[in-house]
């Protein structure tokens, strides 16, 4: 806990931060490096070995900026900025039926993909005018189906949270099925 306090500290963009893309991606850098200790020592640890490679997709891309606007005679848009574990940012605006449609839109143009949507679960994790939202995605795209998770105060980020785990799973799927030499 002393070492994620101190990431978080060495990481933070400013005094409240503990969520941003840059912590998010120093944390998960640092338990990254953990089990790659531990699987050097316990190489047949194949449950810890699949974590890393969660770990690692999570990694890939993470959301560093939100906007999204919507109400009675708007077009819902949305524009995203996904930081790339390399450091790229990159940026894109959509519209859609909704603000969340609009967000998964934006997300899509970023990664260039555009898998279907299988399920949507949003439930309250806290309770109060603070509560924290999580969102639970199903995604299909190539004959790989993947859930994701994302939570927040804000259910829209959250929804993008979680598409964009999702996402992120369906992309090691697809190098893990092409490494297996069963690409399409």
């Amino acid at each position: 806990m002393e070492a994620k306090t101190k990431t978080i500290g060495d990481f933070k963009l400013h005094e409240r931060d503990t969520g941003s893309a840059d912590v998010q991606i120093a944390l998960l850098t640092q338990r990254i490096n953990h089990l790659t200790e531990h699987l050097q020592k316990y190489q047949k640890d194949h449950s810890s070995r699949r974590g890393l490679l969660v770990m690692v997709g999570q990694r890939r891309r993470l959301l560093d900026y939100l906007h999204t606007t919507s109400g009675t005679g708007v077009v819902p848009t949305a524009t995203v900025r996904i930081k790339t574990a390399d450091g790229k940012v990159i940026q894109e605006s959509a519209c859609g039926d909704g603000p969340v449609d609009a967000s998964t839109n934006a997300i899509d143009k970023v990664v260039g993909l555009k898998p279907k949507l299988l399920g949507y679960n949003l439930h309250a994790v806290t309770s109060g005018k603070d509560a924290q939202g999580e969102v639970t995605v199903r995604i299909e795209d190539g004959g790989l189906t993947v859930s994701g998770r994302g939570a927040s105060t804000d259910v829209i980020e959250a929804s993008a949270k979680a598409y964009l785990n999702a996402l992120n799973k369906l992309s090691q799927a697809k190098r893990q099925r092409a490494k297996n030499g069963k690409a399409n």
